[in-house]
């Protein structure tokens, strides 16, 4: 099913608000995630509470107003979609946060999307790779083990765990933005079908295999995850995402993670206190060059 949206210029204001929008999501319900995940909530717990709740409100419009997009884009296209954005890419790269600070997440994950990305790109709609896309993937590379190697001795192992999980959540955000841009779909019924379905498929597996007991906090505490995960994460970023594609295109969006680090780090400083040491500050700024070149070859 196409998007039936209008043509627009590639730096219209109405698709750079989308983009600062997507970008504020991005580093606010990353920075509460690894927050929860200092404290008493689990990878699991996060997840649910993000594909969860955002189900919930969105499965109004998912059954009334876009009952027909079922039919349209196909049960088959949706599950794949659910499953590449719902419950396991969430505790993936919330799990992360377990085992590796904030800013490799923010740096890991973006990384891989636009890896792979470019992969799918070149099998299925035979796109060339520029040199300077490949200096730009070799610096990324470099910064990518220039965190590793600031952080391992004082992390140890687990460090590398944590990194694997954010290139897992990575390459699986990456499939799934390429499927948006390839199969043009429209930006609110994915919205709300998409996550519809991933909280359907969140809950039981939450009940099943965790017993569905939320940690022993306040309930303050569980609301404003629900909020920044369901409300923020799982809803108002996906909308933004796909926005952002229709006005901007495909290529300027490709563009936006490279500004989530940056956020996020200021993010978490002014409101967790969580200060970047300069090994992390000097590794995001070599990534984020990397992204850059590469993003733009």
């Amino acid at each position: 099913m196409k998007s039936n949206s209008k043509s627009n210029t590639p730096l219209s204001a109405i698709g750079l608000g989308y983009a600062a929008l997507l970008v504020f999501c991005w580093a606010a319900y990353n920075v509460a995630a690894k927050d929860g995940m200092d404290g008493a909530f689990r990878a699991q717990d996060i997840s649910t509470l993000r594909f969860g709740v955002a189900g919930a409100l969105l499965m109004p419009l998912a059954v009334t107003r876009y009952s027909r997009f079922w039919n349209g884009i196909g049960v088959w296209r949706i599950l794949v979609l659910a499953g590449l954005s719902g419950p396991i890419f969430g505790i993936l790269v919330v799990g992360g946060f377990a085992y590796a600070p904030l800013s490799h997440g923010m740096l890991f994950a973006p990384s891989a999307a636009m890896a792979v990305g470019t992969a799918l790109s070149i099998v299925f709609d035979g796109h060339r790779v520029s040199g300077q896309r490949i200096v730009g993937m070799l610096t990324m590379l470099a910064g990518l083990f220039l965190l590793v190697g600031f952080e391992f001795e004082t992390a140890g192992p687990k460090l590398l765990l944590g990194e694997a999980m954010f290139l897992a959540g990575g390459s699986m955000w990456g499939t799934f933005s390429f499927l948006l841009g390839r199969w043009k779909l429209d930006a609110l019924a994915t919205t709300c079908v998409v996550g519809t379905m991933s909280g359907a498929l969140s809950i039981p597996i939450y009940l099943l295999t965790w017993g569905g007991s939320l940690p022993p906090v306040a309930p303050s505490e569980i609301a404003f995850q629900a909020f920044m995960q369901g409300i923020v994460g799982g809803g108002v970023a996906v909308f933004a995402m796909v926005k952002s594609t229709e006005h901007l295109g495909v290529a300027q969006v490709a563009l936006l993670p490279i500004f989530s680090p940056a956020v996020a780090m200021v993010l978490s400083a002014v409101f967790v206190g969580t200060v970047p040491s300069m090994g992390e500050i000097a590794g995001a700024l070599i990534v984020t060059l990397g992204l850059a070149i590469a993003l733009r070859g």
